[in-house]
């Protein structure tokens, strides 16, 4: 079993830019590489000074509309671009761990925001940032938080990746800054509610169309060329869905991004992605838009030129349990014996296949690809 490794790459300054790209999600960090021609492209042939003010960006899947149903699937990178317009309660860090976003915290069950009622439905109370405004100005309210769940628990809107939310009784605004969502049973993911798993839509805009025509509803301009949400940068152009091109926004609630434009490019063709990169025209392509290979050539090749640099990071679990399956656990008896297990795991020279699977990554383990110092990997695998 193993964890595959997803990559992100970018080219030009690698310190630099890695900056830059933290201040695309997080509005707060600071860097000033060289200007590119496509700054001067983007300034009207002007050059200008300063930390870089267009970042071009490649995924290979086109937007057909902004909303969970088209951010459903994680492949051609357009999951992992979504935070650069929309935003939810909770977010990670760099290190993987969880944190607020419009959300002023995480609820817990150490200060009462995270309770069991007697009837087992669990309850968890969320605190809302209150600087948080939506691109066209109005401030986010608990309301939006109410309303965005009746949309995903619609029949016409029901999304493939929001099953925790629908798990939910109940999504009350308490005050204009408070919401309780209270969930059927306990739910041990109920606090994971990222931009993905709980969609947010401003209610203003929305609400009064929702109670309308379904069908109507989607088609509605706003989930397209006048798409609005609490992200970094406001979409200023759809493009089709193949060219969006997005603007910082001024009144981020972590603050104004250092970058002032970012275009992301549909690009289907992986190998025109990496001529792109390597000609200067793209900055950074999406996670799971390059394979492995391709995506160990590039970082071999800038670890010579010094051009670039291949971000990876661990990926969705994937395991094979052959012992459960009558078809291959036969005899059963030897397939559920401890000892025939511990041979086989002895008998695999699984760090040859981690080499082979993702070749020089010295840092992970053979047993899972999980790098070394990540704080779970003395306890995966283990009893």
């Amino acid at each position: 079993m193993g964890a595959p490794r997803h990559q992100i790459g970018w080219r030009a300054q690698p310190l630099a830019l890695f900056v830059v790209v933290c201040a695309v999600l997080t509005g707060c960090a600071s860097g000033s590489p060289a200007p590119r021609a496509s700054d001067q492209q983007a300034g009207g042939g002007q050059e200008r000074s300063g930390p870089t003010k267009t970042l071009n960006v490649a995924q290979s899947a086109p937007i057909r509309a902004y909303g969970p149903w088209d951010f459903a699937s994680t492949a051609g990178g357009v999951a992992a671009l979504a935070e650069i317009h929309t935003t939810g309660l909770v977010s990670y860090d760099r290190n993987g761990k969880r944190e607020g976003r419009v959300a002023a915290r995480i609820p817990s069950i150490d200060d009462g925001t995270v309770t069991m009622l007697t009837d087992g439905r669990m309850r968890t109370v969320w605190a809302l940032r209150p600087d948080v405004r939506w691109h066209d100005g109005k401030p986010l309210t608990a309301d939006d938080l109410a309303f965005s769940f009746r949309m995903t628990i619609d029949p016409a809107m029901v999304s493939p990746i929001a099953p925790i939310i629908v798990q939910a009784d109940t999504v009350e605004a308490l005050d204009p800054l408070t919401v309780a969502i209270t969930y059927k049973t306990p739910v041990f993911a109920g606090l994971e509610l990222t931009n993905r798993a709980f969609w947010l839509f401003p209610k203003h805009v929305l609400g009064e169309a929702f109670e309308a025509d379904k069908e109507a509803f989607l088609a509605l301009p706003f989930f397209t060329t006048e798409y609005v949400n609490l992200g970094p940068f406001r979409l200023v152009d759809f493009g089709l869905g193949e060219q969006q091109v997005f603007e910082a926004f001024d009144a981020y609630f972590l603050g104004r991004p250092k970058t002032q434009r970012i275009i992301i490019h549909t690009i289907a063709d992986a190998n025109a992605m990496v001529a792109g990169m390597k000609a200067g025209s793209l900055d950074v392509l999406s996670e799971k838009v390059l394979s492995p290979e391709q995506a160990v050539l590039l970082r071999d090749e800038w670890a010579v030129s010094g051009e670039g640099r291949l971000l990876s990071r661990q990926d969705n679990w994937a395991y094979i349990s052959p012992q459960f399956d009558l078809q291959w656990a036969r005899p059963v008896e030897l397939s559920r014996d401890p000892r025939v297990r511990a041979a086989l795991l002895h008998a695999i020279d699984r760090d040859a296949i981690g080499e082979f699977v993702q070749p020089g990554f010295a840092d992970t383990s053979g047993d899972t690809f999980m790098r070394s110092n990540d704080p779970r990997a003395a306890f995966v695998g283990q009893p």
